[in-house]
């Protein structure tokens, strides 16, 4: 039984044990006048919320209804006796409360019980809507290149093309021209045209010259610089050679010409300033050519 109920009990107790009391006073002793019995009406629990009937906590009040004599008809109070001769009136009725104890410490947890058998799984539920797509994502680097794969077979072969157009026509020599000197002396540091010039029309040419060179005078070895020489395009080519007495060395020139119509001739210097020499045997020779492609080293 909780202390409330241990409370009421008690309360009951005491107002139900002091209306035996008044039952057993002078007026209704045993074997008195009135001998009858008192009867009560039913017990009246009230519940007061904290702050009522001076209990901070809340509590009850027990109402006891006043009990009146079967045969006269006379009220009594708790331990006064009969309030009145023979029917006379009413007496009031008693009233206890029984507060509300202050609230004990919470009690040490329990031991946890023994863990209940699984219940049986419960039905799938219904699959839920889709949800809406997200935001696609920033692009990620590029990926590092693969290995080449292997070189797959030949293809077959297409079909032949058209025919080209025809081609131009070429272009071969149309015309030589040439020139030839037997013997030309070369006084110290004079250049000399060796032979005659030849005069060649506009086109394209491929031209040759050659001689031998000896130093006639005494003195040991002589330089001796020869160029292939044109009235428009100047220089065409050019060499240096070393010539020794009683002993021939051979010049050989050759360069090509686009030209709009000049002169072209061999010509030769004697670079001592003392020691003569002589060019033998010279030849100049021009072939004209349709087309000439040429290109320059570095």
């Amino acid at each position: 039984m909780t202390r409330l109920g241990l409370a009421l009990a008690a309360s009951v107790a005491m107002l139900t044990s002091g209306d035996a009391a008044s039952a057993g006073g002078s007026d209704h002793g045993g074997g008195g006048d009135d001998g009858g019995s008192c009867s009560c009406g039913g017990i009246q629990l009230t519940t007061l919320p904290p702050g009522k009937g001076g209990c901070a906590a809340g509590g009850v009040q027990i109402t006891v209804p006043a009990c009146s004599d079967g045969h006269h008809g006379g009220a009594y109070k708790k331990n006064q006796g009969r309030s009145g001769d023979h029917g006379g009136g009413g007496g009031a009725a008693q009233v206890a409360v029984v507060c509300n104890g202050a609230q004990g410490p919470a009690g040490a947890p329990g031991a946890a019980g023994p863990q209940g058998p699984a219940g049986a799984p419960g039905a799938a539920g219904a699959p839920g809507a889709a949800g809406a797509p997200g935001v696609a994502g920033a692009q990620g680097p590029a990926g590092a290149p693969g290995a080449a794969g292997p070189q797959g077979p030949a293809g077959p072969q297409g079909p032949a093309g058209p025919q080209g157009p025809p081609g131009t026509s070429g272009g071969g020599a149309n015309a030589a021209f040439a020139s030839s000197m037997m013997t030309t002396a070369l006084p110290p540091q004079v250049p000399m045209p060796i032979g005659a010039p030849i005069s060649l029309p506009p086109g394209n040419y491929v031209i040759q010259a050659k001689g031998q060179l000896n130093a006639t005078g005494e003195g040991g070895a002589v330089e001796i610089d020869c160029q292939l020489m044109g009235t428009v395009n100047g220089q065409i080519d050019a060499q240096r050679v070393v010539a020794v007495g009683l002993d021939f060395t051979t010049t050989a020139l050759l360069g090509t010409l686009t030209t709009t119509g000049e002169d072209v001739w061999l010509q030769c210097n004697d670079q001592d300033a003392v020691v003569p020499a002589e060019v033998d045997n010279a030849q100049l020779v021009a072939v004209q050519v349709g087309d000439v492609n040429s290109s320059t080293g570095p």
